[in-house]
Order: structure tokens, then C-alpha cells, then sequence
């Protein structure tokens, strides 16, 4: 089943997240964007799928890597 690619806002009031979340969360390498010329979008379903494969331990160890806090 193909689900409908959202925007940055779309996926955080999805997830009940803060758009600063996915912003961050999406410069990890391997995070599920699509990028349409100059317009980022993500597949809610991918995204879903990666945060279960990415215990949070993870996911701030490689927040450290890129710079972010």
C-alpha cells in the first residue's frame, strides 16, 4: 500500500512531535526523506519503519555525530 507523502508539519502533527524533531531527526543519514526537486517530503510508513529499526539511545548518538543537540 502506498501512503501519501507528507510535509515536515504533516509528519510532526502525525507523529505528535515538534517540526524541530523531524527536522533534526531527518539529517541523520538513513532517515527516510524524499526530496522533489527542492521540496522535502516524507512517507509516513518509511519513517514509522525507521524509528522502530532506531532505539533512541541510537538516534542521539548519531544527533551527536551531526552536530545537533
Amino acid at each position: 500500500m502506498t501512503s501519501q507523502l507528507m510535509t515536515q508539519k504533516q509528519l510532526a502533527e502525525y507523529l505528535q512531535v515538534s517540526a524541530r524533531v523531524i527536522r533534526k531527526h531527518s539529517k541523520i543519514q538513513g532517515f527516510p526523506v524524499v526530496r522533489i526537486g527542492r521540496a522535502v517530503r516524507y512517507d509516513p510508513e518509511a519513517v514509522l519503519a525507521w524509528y522502530a529499526t532506531n532505539p533512541p539511545q541510537e538516534i542521539k548518538y548519531q544527533l551527536r555525530r551531526t552536530g545537533e543537540k
